[in-house]
């Protein structure tokens, strides 16, 4: 290797060697520069590995976009079936003729089910006692449950054949609904208060239902529901109000059963009332 010039110059050995180590050491390190450009990297290994050429690598690329785009569409057709197929099966439901309901009878059962009764009195509500429920199995006042059950039914959009308000019902022989239905009422529960302001408290009563298909003259379809209701302040016709309600809470209850949606033939309108507390 050439020495530098200043160094020859100046005639001194020792910055002249200096110079040589120095050159050789600038050799050395460009070799290595050199050496490493010309290494492949982890990622040239690999691609060279994988696709041995750039045109597999192309090859390889597109198939892998045209996969993950058909992979898309297929997605997005499947959420488009899916969203018809309920609308269609909505609109099917939607579309169907409404039967006519009618409620026919109302028994209050207690004897087959005894229940318990736990009463206090006065407006303070004081000297509890539990006594048991009269048992009785007796039919009920028809106009009063055939009012609340066909308010309800109405007011959710079913049709509702009610005769207990028509004078010549017994003329009409045809004036019935194509479904009817009746109704057992089981006592499960009575906390009650009572005082000169009337009457206050909670029940839970259960209704044991029978479906009967006038057409085909036959039970079609049983069922059972349980309602709750409260009455917070006194009244003088509480006790009353109480049964109203409860016997209410215990219609919406088997009007939310989809068996007998389908039996109606027409799903409640969004208007439908809360369930009464």
């Amino acid at each position: 290797k050439a020495v530098p010039g200043a160094a020859r110059a100046a005639g001194d050995p020792a910055a002249a060697r200096q110079a040589v180590l120095a050159a050789a050491a600038g050799t050395k390190a460009a070799a290595a520069v050199r050496q490493r450009a010309a290494s492949p990297t982890i990622w040239t290994m690999i691609f060279r590995s994988e696709f041995g050429s750039r045109k597999q690598a192309i090859f390889w690329g597109a198939s892998l976009l045209r996969n993950t785009f058909s992979a898309a569409l297929v997605v997005v057709g499947l959420f488009a079936a899916s969203t018809a197929m309920a609308d269609e099966v909505q609109l099917s439901v939607q579309g169907q003729a409404s039967r006519s309901v009618q409620l026919t009878k109302v028994i209050l059962d207690s004897e087959t089910h005894p229940a318990s009764m736990r009463m206090k009195g006065g407006t303070l509500c004081v000297f509890p006692s539990t006594s048991e429920f009269p048992k009785e199995k007796k039919t009920q006042d028809y106009e009063r449950f055939d009012v609340l059950f066909g308010g309800v039914l109405k007011k959710q959009g079913y049709a509702v054949v009610s005769t207990s308000q028509d004078m010549f019902a017994s003329e009409t022989p045809d004036a019935k609904g194509d479904i009817l239905i009746g109704a057992t009422m089981i006592p499960e529960a009575l906390n009650l208060c009572s005082s000169a302001n009337g009457w206050k408290g909670n029940v839970t009563v259960r209704v044991d239902w029978q479906i009967y298909d006038r057409k085909a003259q036959k039970v079609i379809q049983t069922a059972h529901t349980s309602g709750h209701a409260e009455l917070p302040k006194f009244a003088q016709d509480g006790y009353i109000t109480l049964w109203n309600h409860v016997f209410v809470a215990n219609v919406e209850a088997l009007l939310q059963q989809q068996s007998v949606q389908n039996i109606i033939g027409v799903l409640a309108t969004p208007e439908a009332i809360k369930p009464t507390s």
